[in-house]
């Protein structure tokens, strides 16, 4: 209310235009120490820099967002951003970066080997020589 014109909040949009808007935006405040994660993720595919109360998620403080813990932080962040386009381009990167852990086979993978890391000789002594990966015989 303080300032007319200057902020706008919705409560809804669609998601397409939801997605157009934060392409056109100069960052994203993620303002929890958790959640958000569809915004933030959302921020990164559009190549949106995110500015963060603090690191949680996937969020690393200049490598993929700015952490902002106080009002004059996050001034200072937003004139960066407005100024210096190679910390734009880092950030946007970094978000990139983010989400390609997140893809289905990187997950995978690493679901692969946390569960072949608790089983005894990463499960190859307990099967019988015939049911072993690799093994075509």
């Amino acid at each position: 209310e303080r300032f007319p014109g200057r902020v706008h909040v919705e409560a809804h949009r669609p998601r397409r235009k939801a997605l157009e808007l934060l392409s056109e935006s100069l960052f994203v405040f993620s303002p929890g120490r958790r959640f958000g994660w569809g915004l933030i993720t959302d921020a990164w595919a559009t190549g949106t820099p995110v500015l963060a109360l603090a690191e949680h998620y996937d969020l690393k403080d200049g490598e993929n967002c700015i952490v902002v813990k106080k009002a004059e932080q996050f001034v200072n962040a937003v004139a960066r951003l407005r100024e210096d386009s190679t910390l734009w381009e880092a950030l946007a990167a970094g978000g990139l970066a983010a989400i390609r852990e997140h893809a289905i086979e990187k997950v995978a993978e690493r679901l692969h080997e946390a569960i072949i890391s608790v089983r005894p000789n990463g499960g190859r002594e307990s099967l019988p020589q015939e049911q072993r990966i690799g093994n075509r015989g």
